[in-house]
């Protein structure tokens, strides 16, 4: 239950990350008083981008869509369907945590600034990780 809790405060971090790149300056809730915000800084390096034309704050709600559909599932159903789908969000979180450190990279030394919902993603993921440790085991 706390990992779909976990989904669903990623889900909505990952909303108000793509409020906030498609918002006018102005109207990002992350960049109230600043010109150009935290958040604003990070969206705007050319490393936001995959291939160019997906910008990471499009992927994120999917990203945490997809992993709380596939945990309300394994909570739903039983059997081999509910262990196909925890195992294939496990690997979704792993995917994820591979990537958080290059993220956080980018955020710290490519933008030189820090989005707050870049941030609960990442802790978000980390979190989910080390909850799922004991499938690694």
């Amino acid at each position: 239950m706390i990992t779909l809790l976990l989904d669903l405060a990623g889900l909505a971090a990952s909303l108000l990350s793509y409020h906030d790149y498609k918002a006018e300056l102005g109207r990002a809730i992350c960049s109230q008083g600043e010109r150009p915000g935290g958040c604003k800084l990070v969206y705007m390096i050319p490393q936001a981008y995959i291939a160019g034309r997906i910008h990471l704050s499009q992927l994120a709600p999917v990203y945490f869509a997809l992993l709380t559909l596939l945990d309300a599932a394994s909570t739903i159903l039983h059997g081999d369907p509910a262990r196909l789908a925890y195992m294939l969000s496990t690997i979704l979180v792993y995917l994820g945590l591979i990537i958080v450190p290059y993220l956080v990279y980018l955020e710290l030394r490519v933008a030189r600034a820090v989005c707050i919902w870049c941030t609960i993603m990442h802790i978000i993921i980390v979190i989910q990780a080390v909850l799922r440790i004991d499938t690694l085991l």
